[in-house]
């Protein structure tokens, strides 16, 4: 809802939330269809592009391994346009074979069991990955269930499932063999939501989401899933990006080991102020963005990430400070600062549509200028000393 684009390193209450998280690039990884082997495409040079085989790079630490943290985890994140906080919902409509195939593993109760005779008959086929090399232990897959107990995601059944595992060339897929152990994540019910910024890169801070409900929408083909946020945490590395990224990752904790995440009543009220304002100078923007139902009660039961949730959707540098902050007083100020800020702006006129419309405006006025400049430019060089022949 809120627009703080010209906002630097200040909130709108004036305090500082840090320093923006990092971010990472997501290496390109290629694969070799007749041998299997992944590759990590570096950068361009002048002889093309130079392939190292995964794995083969540097790793931290003097004896090559990788020195991991106390808490630390390896988690599957999925790259969203948005900043994801806890509290936040998702939700996701599957069909890809390495999106089933891992939702098959994190949900847990998946039944491994076939369930009909054609199903029985067919053999268990070898899984490929970096652990168990080729032709290693035979696994059975899961059997994905609606809530009908009708609908059903055979995966033992899909000769495209197959094709993902073995590498099979029958399909135009992501290829899902050769990719980590799979263990770490089965039954926990759990992957990350990270930030993609529009060069593709992701934020160094993520969101925890847990499957709260999940349903086959369309008979062994689309599996839809609803997540919510939960706990933040911190990328460490990536440490794979095909088929989906998986990341090594810590769990950000506040400062305050005895603080809890409680409701934000300050800033509740704040916002409550804010959405009746809306109501009445812009009624069709909050049923554009499904608020206009929204009542009192269910704003004050909030926490600060779920306010800033809604506040800063359009703003996703702050949101992704206030992500990593680890001062729960300090994010509350924010959120406080920021509800005010904002009902100042619409008692001003200044509604989020009005605001968009005039930075409209204004980008397309600086665009003009530009040209306009060029232009002039262009005319001095060629012999025009006002460089204004043209508009005469």
């Amino acid at each position: 809802m809120m627009d703080f684009s010209t906002m630097k390193d200040k909130t709108p209450g004036g305090e500082a939330l840090g320093p923006e998280p990092e971010w990472f690039k997501l290496p390109t990884e290629v694969f070799d269809k007749v041998t299997g082997e992944r590759f990590v495409v570096e950068e361009e040079s002048d002889s093309g592009l130079e392939l190292k085989p995964k794995g083969s790079g540097e790793s931290e630490g003097d004896s090559g391994e990788i020195v991991r943290l106390p808490g630390e985890f390896q988690l599957p994140v999925i790259p969203y346009p948005f900043v994801a906080t806890p509290g936040t919902y998702v939700r996701l409509n599957l069909f890809e074979p390495r999106w089933l195939t891992l939702f098959s593993k994190l949900i847990p109760g998946g039944d491994e069991s076939a369930t009909d005779k054609a199903t029985e008959s067919r053999p268990s086929i070898e899984v490929k990955t970096d652990e168990d090399g080729f032709g290693a232990s035979t696994v059975r897959r899961r059997v994905l269930r609606g809530i009908d107990g009708k609908a059903k995601i055979d995966l033992n059944a899909l000769p495209i499932i197959e094709a993902y595992e073995t590498g099979a060339r029958s399909f135009d897929i992501v290829p899902g063999f050769g990719r980590l152990p799979e263990d770490e994540f089965v039954d926990t019910n759990a992957f990350g939501a990270v930030f993609r910024g529009l060069d593709g890169q992701i934020a160094s801070v993520g969101t925890t989401m847990e499957v709260q409900a999940h349903d086959v929408v369309v008979d062994g083909r689309l599996l839809s899933v609803c997540a919510k946020g939960t706990r933040r945490f911190k990328v460490l590395r990536v440490a794979q990006t095909e088929p989906y990224v998986i990341v090594d990752a810590v769990p950000i904790e506040d400062d305050d080991q005895s603080s809890v995440v409680t409701p934000d009543q300050a800033s509740a009220e704040a916002v409550n102020e804010v959405f009746d304002l809306m109501k009445v100078v812009d009624p069709y923007y909050m049923e554009a963005i499904g608020l206009e139902d929204v009542s009192k009660s269910d704003v004050k039961d909030m926490t600060e990430f779920d306010l800033a949730n809604v506040m800063y959707h359009t703003h996703p540098t702050l949101a992704l400070k206030l992500l990593a902050s680890k001062d729960s007083a300090l994010r509350k100020r924010v959120v406080l600062a920021s509800a005010k800020s904002f009902k100042r702006a619409i008692e001003l006129g200044f509604t989020p549509r009005k605001s968009r419309l005039l930075s409209s405006f204004v980008n397309l006025a600086l665009l003009f200028g530009v040209g306009f400049t060029i232009l002039a430019i262009k005319n001095a060089l060629e012999g025009d000393p006002s460089g204004l022949d043209d508009f005469y």
